[in-house]
């Protein structure tokens, strides 16, 4: 009977020794679980800046590329002289180059024969200052 009391008490005592060992892997469990969760919210956050800062860059290098293009075609695009012409015209004060008329280079180049290419005429530059 003395045995019987000894063994139950060890067996108490062993269970609760495996009660507060399986609480504490419990325990540790949990905690881990938690961690890889933080860990999982901390990897979703950097994949998303750098998806984020990857998609600015491309819209940078696209947005620079793009604006490159628009210069260069702006720069080759045709000169509009007609109106650059009227809008000169407009601002012109009464009798201005009227003394070019006068002038016996102009009258020279005015008088001279057209050039044997059709009806390309000759030009004149002028330089402005």
């Amino acid at each position: 009977m003395h045995t019987d009391i000894v063994q139950q008490e060890l067996d108490i005592a062993y269970l609760m020794y495996q009660r507060k060992r399986d609480d504490e892997w419990t325990r540790q469990f949990a905690l881990a679980e938690k961690n890889i969760h933080n860990v999982e919210i901390l990897l979703e956050d950097l994949q998303k800046r750098l998806q984020d800062q990857e998609e600015e860059y491309m819209k940078t290098e696209v947005g620079d590329t793009e604006n490159s293009v628009r210069k260069i075609q702006r720069w080759l695009k045709p000169a509009e002289f007609s109106r650059d012409f009227h809008r000169a015209q407009r601002r012109r004060e009464r009798d201005t180059g009227a003394w070019l008329f006068s002038e016996p280079s102009f009258k020279k180049w005015k008088d001279a024969p057209s050039l044997p290419y059709g009806n390309i005429s000759n030009v004149l530059v002028i330089k402005g200052q």
